[in-house]
């Protein structure tokens, strides 16, 4: 759990960074990095991430089905960490979950298949789920629009905007940072 805490801690102090040019992914990067160097033992451990997922789940139920904005937070973040813990070797598989945890239909549907070899505690949010419209949120104004409307980036295939403006206002402000390593790890797969 202190692992954990610490984690949230962290990404909460990267949103005090200052991001005017872009310039927060370059600086987050190190610190992400250092905190996967100080818990590596942890980061190879499959119970923790089973502790990581079970954990979200216990604050998903808690949440009135993700009504609660704080809980919703904490529940992204440590999604976050344990799909790069569970799925490091796989980057194509994380790229795709991460961009899932963006909606709540997609951290229910984490949750679920995360949690459903040892758990049954989701299978009302999976029936929740169901009913939920597909939607995505655009990285660039982090809002929800119908998935299949979103356009992918051509460049890295990773990332996905509601309109052309929007994506150009990205990637002059962050993307271009990130557009050719998503590219890089897209291509290792």
């Amino acid at each position: 759990m202190k692992a954990a805490a610490e984690y949230v801690h962290m990404l909460r102090q990267e949103t005090l960074l200052d991001n005017q040019d872009g310039s927060i992914d370059q600086q987050v990067i190190p610190i992400e990095r250092r905190y996967f160097e100080d818990h590596t033992h942890l980061i190879k451990d499959p119970e923790f991430h089973r502790f990581i997922f079970a954990f979200c789940t216990k604050q998903y139920l808690v949440s009135n089905n993700l009504k609660d904005h704080s809980r919703q937070q904490v529940i992204f973040m440590l999604l976050r960490l344990g799909l790069m813990c569970q799925y490091r070797t796989t980057p194509k598989e994380l790229t795709k979950y991460n961009r899932d945890i963006r909606t709540d239909r997609g951290i229910i549907k984490v949750l679920v298949r995360e949690t459903k070899t040892h758990c049954k505690c989701m299978n009302e949010g999976k029936v929740i789920a169901k009913t939920m419209d597909k939607s995505g949120k655009c990285h660039g104004c982090q809002k929800e629009f119908p998935k299949e409307t979103l356009l992918i980036c051509n460049g890295c295939q990773s990332v996905r905007y509601h309109d052309r403006d929007c994506q150009r206002n990205h990637w002059r402000r962050i993307h271009k940072f990130d557009c050719k390593n998503f590219s890089i790890l897209s291509a290792k797969v």
